[in-house]
């Protein structure tokens, strides 16, 4: 059975590209917080992408280092703790602008509990079969088959595969980004000149960073090759407004961002001056 990407790939906005909020909005709120994610959308965010990982028990939580010392001042490694325990550090510990009070590190249940309705990016960040399992299980669980893209470029083949065999097994099927093998593929194959063959992706969104080494990654040739290919682009992490300005007139079609709100300032203006 075929996915359907389009909740993924059509703009909210006419004429503007979709806004994804990198970890919610980490420069106003703790990252990968339930604070944080509720921001980005009350900001204006089409999509919140978050990165999960395993607890001590075996619960999916959502965090991005291997380790808890950057966001809560704890030395031990997540797979340490169990849910409970990782639940009762700060996950606002290192943040200059929060002054709200604690934040906790979520499951990823509650944030399926708390966004039932909203588009989510789901980062897996370990290379486990049972991460894959489990998060698939979740998405199941919850209904959210087409409301939620699970992003596969951190794992191995194998696990890969098995994510994406979970994924069309459901129905309707869940969405799966891109593997690693893909993303070099296009990458380098997709800014040659437009090629006669048609690229082999199963994804429809192929997600870059907008430059690699100092270079640009995302250049014309490559958002025209994927979108003869039927296939999305979407840049992170975009920053400043000079970037997201390069990238609005290249048309990607969506921009991973740290600040929603001036990303989409940035964009309305651009949008604004072509009328």
């Amino acid at each position: 059975m075929k996915t359907n990407y389009c909740a993924f790939t059509k703009r909210k906005r006419a004429s503007l590209a979709t806004i994804i909020g990198h970890r919610g909005i980490p420069t106003l709120a703790p990252e990968n917080t339930l604070e944080s994610f509720k921001l980005a959308f009350d900001q204006g965010a089409d999509i919140v992408e978050m990165d999960v990982r395993l607890s001590r028990d075996n619960q999916v939580v959502v965090i991005h280092d291997r380790d808890l010392k950057r966001t809560t001042g704890v030395e031990n490694r997540v797979s340490e703790l169990t849910l409970k325990q990782l639940q009762e550090l700060n996950a606002a510990h290192n943040h200059p602008k929060w002054h709200q009070g604690n934040c906790k590190i979520p499951s990823l249940r509650e944030v399926f509990e708390l966004f039932p309705d909203k588009l989510l990016a789901i980062e897996i960040k370990e290379n486990s079969s049972l991460l894959v399992k489990k998060v698939m299980s979740l998405i199941a669980e919850f209904g959210r088959n087409q409301l939620t893209l699970v992003q596969i470029f951190r794992l191995g083949k194998k696990e890969a595969r098995l994510a994406r065999q979970l994924a069309h097994s459901c129905s309707p099927p869940i969405h799966t980004g891109h593997s690693k093998q893909e993303q070099w593929q296009w990458g380098i194959l997709a800014n040659l000149p437009r090629p006669s063959w048609k690229f082999a992706c199963e994804s429809k969104v192929l997600d870059f960073p907008q430059k690699r080494l100092g270079l640009p990654v995302i250049t014309r040739a490559l958002v025209e090759n994927a979108h003869a290919n039927g296939v999305s682009v979407f840049a992170w992490t975009v920053n400043k407004p000079k970037d997201i300005a390069r990238l609005y007139k290249l048309g990607v079609d969506a921009i991973y961002t740290d600040d929603v709100g001036q990303t989409l300032s940035v964009l309305r203006d651009l949008r604004d001056k072509r009328v």
